[in-house]
């Protein structure tokens, strides 16, 4: 993938193994991960990403996963001080896939911020 003089990128049409490449390629080219969409494409799972080239925060994705396993690294992420700060649900062979990218970022003061997450008992 050549460098970019845009200072926002954007692919689609990957495979999760595409998508993870693509990922850390841009991440140490100086980029973030802006949004991450996942969609069915005949019978395989396809991602779509956009990425922006700014300094900020520590950032952590994942992608491709179960409500489960979703729960797990959400845990995880939160225990150590990351916030969520964007996820996306889609249908796919079947099931439910989850991405979702954390950060260490400060979300101001004097605000909370209240997670729920839908399971198959309702809101959890």
């Amino acid at each position: 993938m050549p460098d970019s003089p845009f200072s926002v990128a954007a692919k689609h049409d990957m495979t999760s193994k595409e998508y993870a490449d693509a990922y850390f390629n841009f991440k140490d080219k100086g980029y973030r991960l802006q949004c991450v969409s996942g969609y069915e494409e005949g019978s395989a799972i396809k991602f779509a990403a956009v990425w922006k080239k700014e300094i900020g925060s520590p950032l952590a994705s994942f992608h491709q996963l179960t409500g489960a396993e979703y729960q797990e690294k959400y845990n995880l992420y939160d225990g150590q001080g990351f916030k969520l700060t964007f996820v996306n649900a889609f249908w796919a062979q079947g099931k439910v896939w989850l991405q979702a990218y954390v950060c260490q970022c400060f979300l101001g003061t004097g605000q909370g911020v209240v997670l729920r997450h839908l399971g198959k008992k309702g809101r959890t």
